[in-house]
């Protein structure tokens, strides 16, 4: 399941540790097939992973990366307005 890997990801972007952050993003996209339990949170299934992405690698100083994933969460929640902009910051 995605939950353990997205709740690591949480605390390393609280430590501002965003190479270990994007590491436990990308296991947790990983996982393809999400299996319905009862531990399932909503982030594990909504935009937060690539939000989370987006913006360990705008610090990161990629701002190719970090474009690509801010779309991404874009597409799943165009209505989002703090990661529109952030979008804008971005580019």
């Amino acid at each position: 399941i995605r939950e353990p890997y997205i709740e690591k990801a949480f605390l390393y972007f609280r430590l501002n540790n965003y190479l270990d952050c994007i590491y436990n993003c990308i296991k947790a996209k990983s996982i393809k097939n999400n299996e319905l339990l009862y531990i399932n949170e909503v982030f594990s299934n909504d935009e937060t992973i690539d939000d989370l992405l987006s913006i360990c690698f705008y610090y990161l100083g990629l701002n190719k990366e970090a474009n690509f994933f801010i779309d991404q969460a874009l597409l799943i929640n165009p209505n989002n307005e703090r990661i529109k902009k952030n979008k804008e910051i971005f580019t």
